[in-house]
């Protein structure tokens, strides 16, 4: 069990997620205005390269494809914009 703290259920959080993810691929202004508001999110700079190994490490999976490494650099970037 996670440690959850919140007035707001964990399901009901991440339906809320989900829907933030997908009206975020809507366009590359919206996709990047959301990148900008995860990597101000992610405080510490062990959370945001954490984040960053995961994010790898999913994409790696199957192989990167070119728009997955654009993506990388894209988030990589706006991570270290908040350094």
């Amino acid at each position: 069990m996670i440690g959850w703290e919140s007035n707001l259920d964990v399901s009901v959080y991440i339906n809320e997620a989900i829907l933030r993810v997908r009206n975020a691929r809507s366009s590359e202004e919206t996709s990047a205005d959301f990148i900008k508001y995860v990597a101000r999110s992610l405080t510490s700079s062990g959370a945001r390269e954490h984040t960053l190994k995961l994010l790898n490490r999913l994409f790696r999976i199957d192989g990167k494809t070119d728009t997955e490494k654009a993506f990388f650099k894209q988030v990589e970037a706006a991570f270290e914009a908040c350094s």
